[in-house]
């Protein structure tokens, strides 16, 4: 069959192979860069993925523990501003300003409520006393028949301001309503 019509078909089908050969051979190689491009391309994205997501995280987690940190910082400060009106190193107090909804908000509202009704117990506080030093001068001055009006929610300061009555009542009636005309009667 070297020579012949054999020898022909032979050779028309080794070419036909070799061709398909070459273009299996091609092929193989265009999809071997398409695998290695798509290899590269799937590393790359990994990387550069992770990297950008550890930045995005990193920036988050500075910005939260800032936002903390700041939160914390005004929550500090209003305390320590709420404990120098109670110590009378200021003459008012000042709320919290934090308007966040996170546990940090919570407790600054709580103590807000708190400084907000201190505040208030502590200038009927203040009223009282100041009506008891109108009464007492009053009464140095002689003008027995005196009644403090002011009230407070403080229990102690309430039930001294009721005692006081009683007594100024008590002397009042037994006595006199003002100790200057008795002077002048036993003159």
């Amino acid at each position: 069959m070297s020579t012949g019509k054999g020898k022909l078909y032979m050779d028309e089908i080794r070419v036909t192979l070799n061709k398909i050969i070459d273009g299996e051979r091609v092929l193989m190689e265009q999809r071997l860069k398409d695998q290695q491009s798509t290899a590269s391309f799937a590393t790359n994205f990994t990387l550069y993925g992770t990297i950008f997501a550890l930045i995005v995280g990193a920036l988050i987690a500075y910005f939260i523990s800032n936002n903390i940190a700041s939160l914390i910082s005004s929550f500090q400060n209003g305390v320590i501003n709420f404990f120098k009106y109670l110590n009378k190193e200021t003459s008012h107090a000042e709320l919290i300003n934090i308007n966040s909804q996170n546990e940090i908000g919570i407790m600054a509202k709580i103590v807000n409520e708190n400084i907000t009704r201190t505040k208030s117990l502590l200038e009927q506080d203040d009223a009282l006393i100041n009506d008891v030093k109108n009464i007492v001068s009053l009464v140095k001055d002689g003008k027995i028949q005196q009644t403090i009006s002011s009230s407070t929610q403080n229990e102690s300061l309430e039930e001294l301001k009721n005692l006081i009555n009683d007594m100024l009542q008590t002397m009042s009636t037994n006595i006199a309503s003002d100790i200057n005309k008795l002077q002048e009667i036993g003159r």
